[in-house]
């Protein structure tokens, strides 16, 4: 492995990537790309959008990538979402071994093929926008989008939120999934997480049939 992380270091710094952080967490052995947002230090320990850029260059650089190993408790659903468009382009297979929960199990449900090793846990809940962040974004774009009030902004969030759980939904039925589950899947508050068993998940699709 201490090959694959050189390999990796050349990789990224040649393409103008320097920080080390990327390094740890993509790492590649032969046909398997290796993302684990939890080896990262504290800050960048979860899915970003330096993460999306990393993987299509990765992706068009080595050719003979056929599978995205995953191991993530998640982080920025829309660069997820994005994420997941560039594995459902390049047709990679997505591997979980250990946990990949929240945000990471919408690029696990892009693999053509998709397989959890026995031990191994996918995690689903709502997705949420604290306080803090809300209150930052309003500030922030008030100004160019036009709010004239918070009154404005919480209209524009709840018509957001509504396309938020409808896109979702789109994305699993479009990945296989069985409507009655993705339901479920929406059910999990934020604050907690569900951990379906292997069968569940199999029967819904989420699994791919051995």
């Amino acid at each position: 492995m201490r090959l694959c992380v050189i390999v990796m270091l050349a990789l990224l710094q040649s393409a103008g990537f320097g920080s080390a952080v990327l390094a740890e967490k993509f790492k590649l052995d032969g046909e398997i790309l290796f993302y684990d947002t939890d080896s990262a230090p504290p800050g960048q320990d979860e899915i970003n959008w330096q993460d999306v850029e990393t993987l299509v260059f990765l992706l068009r650089q080595q050719q003979q990538i056929e599978v995205l190993h995953l191991n993530s408790a998640g982080g920025l659903i829309e660069a997820a979402r994005e994420m997941a468009d560039i594995i459902i382009d390049f047709e990679l297979d997505t591997r979980v071994t250990d946990e990949c929960a929240s945000a990471c199990v919408t690029l696990f449900l892009a693999g053509e093929s998709r397989q959890l090793d026995r031990g191994g846990r996918l995690g689903f809940h709502r997705s949420s926008w604290d306080a803090a962040s809300m209150e930052e974004y309003y500030k922030d774009a008030r100004a160019d989008i036009g709010w004239d009030s918070l009154y404005e902004f919480a209209s524009w969030s709840y018509e957001e939120a509504q396309k938020d759980v409808l896109s979702e939904m789109e994305y699993l039925l479009e990945r296989g999934v069985d409507p009655e589950f993705a339901i479920k899947t929406l059910r999990a508050e934020n604050a907690d997480m569900w951990f379906p068993r292997r069968r569940e998940l199999t029967l819904a699709g989420v699994l791919s049939k051995p």
